[in-house]
């Protein structure tokens, strides 16, 4: 049976448990390989289908300091068309993940994505269609859980 491209299986069988947050640092220049991909994670006496960044809720913490520029290139092994939408980061249109700057990234593409961190952000993804959401910080490293706000 094929899922619409515009629902999202609840189906469990078979998926992988969600893992704990893995907090990475980076520094100019770096790259980083996050991937989209469905788990199974217990809540309550219910297990749930959730889409996550790297297997985990809430994703990967980065830590990047300011003023650098960070390459992440999204692998989406989900069932499901995503962006990442990257909310209170300045970076150019074509890496914004919204629906009118960027197209989808269909299930077994991949995109590129170029995020300079110019201020003292903190950024964390939520999965509804896999975007981002940042706040200011009065920290001297930029950092901030996927995906989660």
């Amino acid at each position: 049976m094929s899922t619409p491209a515009d629902s999202f299986s609840t189906e469990t069988l078979g998926l992988p448990e969600a893992n704990s947050p893995a907090s990475l640092d980076f520094t100019d220049g770096d790259r980083f390989d996050l991937r989209v991909a469905p788990v199974a994670k217990k809540i309550g006496d219910a297990t749930v289908r959730m889409l996550t960044y790297d297997g985990s809720i809430p994703g990967p913490t980065l830590r990047v300091k300011q003023g650098s520029e960070l390459m992440v290139n999204v692998a989406n092994a989900g069932d499901i068309e995503a962006t990442v939408h990257w909310h209170g980061l300045r970076l150019d249109n074509r890496y914004d993940g919204t629906h009118e700057t960027q197209s989808p990234i269909p299930t077994g593409g991949e995109f590129t994505y170029r995020i300079q961190w110019s201020g003292r952000t903190r950024c964390s993804c939520r999965p509804d269609r896999l975007s981002t959401s940042c706040s200011k910080l009065p920290t001297r490293a930029v950092d901030g859980p996927l995906p989660h706000c």
